[in-house]
């Protein structure tokens, strides 16, 4: 029972509520804040002046290298040596040391390409954004301050290589494609249908109502190349079940029946460059050549959607197909697909990162996620894990929720506070049969890694 927003009744007695949490969570901010040597100074004058050329610089302290960001005018400093950095290292031994090993990387800040260059000559690339040239596509990836000043990095050829080699393309979500076939729609129901959830039996129902119907159709069939009365077939039959099916089938089928109703869409002029929509990714990265797949996704609710979809397809094509191929997808900034709180399409990004979580191992499919908001996160989905590594979290609420999600020790979480860049708290029972106990780390630098190749290469 709830008796206001920062306090409720549990088993007799007053609990916090997550609206209280997060406030004591503010609270231990501004005490850090107020008594720490920051100090703030009040804008005399604002005064907007012609740019005297076409770049933008930070405003930088030689030697601390610190540079004005964020809100509120507060001065940063880049570590070297944070979540991605530790993440493309990681990687970059993993897969030295297993050759069958295939890689999804879901990238939303575009920071991969160059954290993982020494992999670009066998990687494959598909993004939802659309550029005009190659000069805002090799601007949309990002280049730490700290590697561009040891080293001249030049992205255009290598994506003019991919190109080339047709290991470059768009990604579009089907209903945009105006190719939906009917295996398409069978696939979202059958996939559904396993899932234990509210609205199964009606999945299932549904699917094998179609089935029946349609049984002298292909499955390949485009849904606009079928008869007028078999469209109706399938746009009465769903209509019928949509009030019995609830979530995210329900907005898959209401999309549909309205594609349905809408008619074929037109046809788009072909850019020169591969399209794939995510269900056909996934089934290429399981069976094709795709040993590293690099999927830049800028744009939050459009990734959510292709996310949803590729997962899907992934973990239904390891469980009814069968395919055996070891797989690892790396789920990097995850508050934006496993949020503690989902609304719109995290609704179903959330569902199907925590069925990988659940269900991946079972079929060599294996996860990572990388967060610097874990606050934010989907807790369930934080109990899949099975070993982990934590840097600094100077926010306290941050560190109960990992105490929480992992069994540690408090007091030992509040070490965590004091770590400095590059060291690491690292917890695994697979790795070191101990459960729950930790070590500490300092992991390699991964640009030196970057810079050695372009030494190498004499790419310098």
């Amino acid at each position: 029972m709830v008796v206001n927003s920062y306090l409720a009744k549990e088993g007799g007695r007053l609990v916090p509520t997550q609206k209280l949490l997060l406030l004591v969570n503010e609270v231990d901010d501004i005490r850090r804040l107020a008594f720490s040597d920051l100090a703030f100074l009040k804008v005399l004058k604002v005064e907007e002046v012609k740019p005297s050329s076409e770049f933008v610089y930070d405003v930088s302290v030689p030697g601390a290298e610190n540079f004005l960001a964020g809100f509120g005018g507060v001065f940063c400093h880049n570590t070297g040596i944070g979540k991605s950095n530790l993440t493309a290292n990681l990687l970059r031994k993993l897969m030295l040391r297993d050759p069958e090993l295939r890689v999804v990387i879901l990238d939303v800040s575009g920071e991969y390409t160059i954290h993982l260059l020494d992999f670009l000559d066998r990687a494959h690339f598909y993004t939802t954004e659309k550029f005009d040239d190659m000069r805002g596509l090799v601007a949309s990836q990002v280049i730490p301050e700290t590697l561009e000043k040891r080293v001249n990095i030049d992205l255009a050829p290598i994506f003019e290589k991919m190109m080339d080699e047709g290991r470059f393309g768009f990604i579009e979500l089907s209903e945009a494609r105006g190719r939906i076939t009917l295996q398409n729609l069978y696939d979202i129901l059958d996939s559904f249908s396993m899932q234990r959830r509210t609205g199964t039996i009606w999945a299932k129902t549904l699917l094998e109502k179609l089935k029946a119907g349609l049984s002298k159709v292909s499955p390949s069939t485009e849904i606009f190349n079928l008869n007028e009365e078999d469209r109706n077939f399938i746009l009465r039959t769903i209509t019928e079940h949509l009030d019995k099916i609830q979530y995210g089938l329900k907005t898959e089928l209401e999309a549909l029946a309205e594609y349905l109703s809408s008619g074929p869409p037109e046809v788009e002029e072909e850019t020169g460059f591969k399209t794939a929509t995510p269900e056909e990714l996934a089934y290429e990265f399981l069976t094709g050549d795709m040993r590293l797949l690099i999927l830049y996704l800028p744009e939050p609710e459009l990734a959510r959607r292709v996310v949803s979809d590729f997962l899907d397809r992934l973990l239904y094509l390891k469980k009814r197909k069968g395919i055996r191929t070891k797989t690892l997808t790396v789920i990097d900034e995850a508050q934006e697909f496993i949020p503690r709180e989902a609304r719109g399409t995290a609704v179903d990004s959330n569902r199907s990162v925590e069925a990988l979580l659940r269900q991946g191992r079972k079929y060599r499919s294996f996860a990572w996620i990388s967060t610097q908001r874990v606050a934010h996160l989907n807790t369930n989905a934080l109990q899949q894990l099975h070993s982990y590594f934590v840097s600094t979290l100077p926010r306290m609420y941050d560190r109960m929720v990992i105490a929480d999600a992992f069994s540690l020790d408090y007091g030992l979480m509040e070490k965590v506070a004091e770590l400095s860049t590059g060291e690491w708290l690292f917890v695994s029972y697979k790795a070191t049969k101990q459960k729950n106990v930790p070590a500490f780390i300092r992991s390699e630098n991964n640009e030196d890694y970057i810079v050695r190749f372009l030494q190498r290469t004499e790419r310098v």
